[in-house]
């Protein structure tokens, strides 16, 4: 049964929902299963153990400067504070000193995730139900549940090899250009995105910002994974916008911890409301204050006091954590040659940065091949079908390298084997563990 209010069927979104709701659900389903699932870093590298380390230099960093005395700076930490945030000029800093950008600190609106920036930043930009969104394809599926739950007109264009297919996406302006429909954002990951790893090339983006600039789009642009590169720093689309059409949004949690559940938006632009024309960023946060409120203070001091310890990079502050992923990534492309190299039909990504590498089958896959892989096998992977619209049958699957071992990898690659040998052969041999 369906229950109706205002339009919504909130019976439809679990499936909308589905693969954020598989991806917390599956691991846990199979415990003793090797898991290339998780889209989160290295759970023995969270750094927690400086947690109060980084609170307290926060907190003398700050006293020293007369901003606060130690007496009111625990008061604010513990109490309400501003919903858009108190250490807005830290993230300032950091985006100046990793990526080149310069932004205003009003500009910038603290959330709980960068879950949070998408949902908000999607409701303040189609308060007024008119226009599209479009989304790059495969995608991140709470951008596209978010989408979903807030009843935008949503299309899609493919990635290629250098992310945004321009070409589709001009052609789609095209098509809804003068109508209700017309096309009025754009998301996209352009560095390392989730789930396909992919990295567009400069150029490429820049091609992107100027046709969204040519014709008055806005691009939410997804930098989650982006400061995760393994070798020279790739920069974001925000590096290239001169005629603010970018929406920055970033996030903590694939950096440092997926618990502290602090991600951001740079939205500076300016939207008319009524008679009066205010900054995006007032009106996500005005948002934000009828929903989460404000990130909590005690969390802000953690990222705040990490910043400011090592230079305002986020670059810095992961950088041994980097050289794990990269290890990792390397040991996974040794233990599929090992095992595909001289196969036909089998091929994968070797990413530049971020957690996922995709292989490609010689046969199709779901989500039963998916749970029956778990319970027989003992190794959990995705098939890309959870990213796309039509979620069909799809012979590539997600395999995520950050948070398994060297030895899960070795092992679960084995038993990924065997379930790969018993699906085109319907022979089940067991790994000698």
């Amino acid at each position: 049964m369906s229950i109706i209010y205002n339009n919504l069927r909130l019976s439809e979104i679990p499936q909308s929902l589905n693969a954020v709701n598989l991806l917390n659900e599956i691991s846990s389903n199979y415990p003793d299963a090797i898991s290339f699932t998780s889209g989160s870093p290295c759970s023995e590298s969270y750094g927690l153990e400086k947690y109060s380390q980084y609170i307290n230099s926060f907190m003398e960093i700050n006293a020293n400067r007369s901003m606060i005395t130690n007496r009111s700076g625990y008061h604010v930490l513990g109490n309400y504070s501003s919903s858009g945030g108190f250490i807005n000029a830290y993230i300032k800093q950091h985006l100046e000193a990793d990526d080149q950008i310069v932004v205003d600190t009003d500009d910038i609106v603290l959330t709980c995730g960068a879950q949070e920036a998408i949902l908000l930043t999607l409701q303040a930009l189609f308060k007024d139900k008119h226009g599209s969104l479009v989304i790059v394809s495969p995608f991140y599926s709470g951008v596209d549940g978010a989408a979903k739950l807030l009843e935008i007109d949503t299309y899609y264009v493919n990635e290629t090899n250098d992310g945004v297919d321009i070409e589709s996406f001009a052609n789609l302006i095209d098509e809804f250009e003068g109508t209700s429909k017309e096309i009025k954002v754009i998301y996209c990951t352009p560095n390392f995105s989730n789930p396909s790893g992919t990295l567009m090339s400069d150029t490429s983006k820049q091609s992107l910002i100027s046709l969204c600039r040519t014709r008055g789009i806005l691009i939410i642009e997804d930098n989650t994974y982006g400061h995760i590169g393994y070798d020279i720093p790739v920069s974001p689309l925000k590096y290239w916008d001169d005629s603010n059409n970018v929406i920055y949004i970033s996030s903590f949690s694939k950096t440092m911890c997926p618990g502290v559940r602090v991600g951001y938006v740079v939205a500076g632009q300016k939207i008319k409301v009524g008679s009066s024309v205010l900054k995006l960023s007032k009106i996500i946060s005005t948002y934000k204050s009828l929903g989460s409120n404000h990130v909590p203070g005690l969390i802000q001091a953690f990222i705040a006091g990490a910043l400011e310890e090592n230079d305002f990079s986020v670059r810095k502050i992961i950088s041994q954590k980097v050289k794990v992923y990269k290890e990792k990534r390397n040991y996974l492309d040794q233990c599929l040659k090992e095992m595909f190299g001289d196969k036909p039909g089998y091929n994968w990504t070797v990413p530049d940065g971020g957690f996922f590498s995709i292989l490609t089958l010689p046969f199709l896959v779901d989500e039963d091949d998916m749970n029956y892989c778990a319970k027989t096998f003992g190794v959990i992977w995705l098939p890309m079908s959870l990213f796309t619209v039509n979620k069909e049958q799809t012979n590539k699957i997600r395999l995520s390298f950050s948070n398994v071992s060297l030895e899960q990898i070795n092992m679960g690659v084995k038993k990924l084997s065997n379930f790969i040998e018993y699906k085109t052969k319907g022979v089940i041999s067991e790994v000698q563990l």
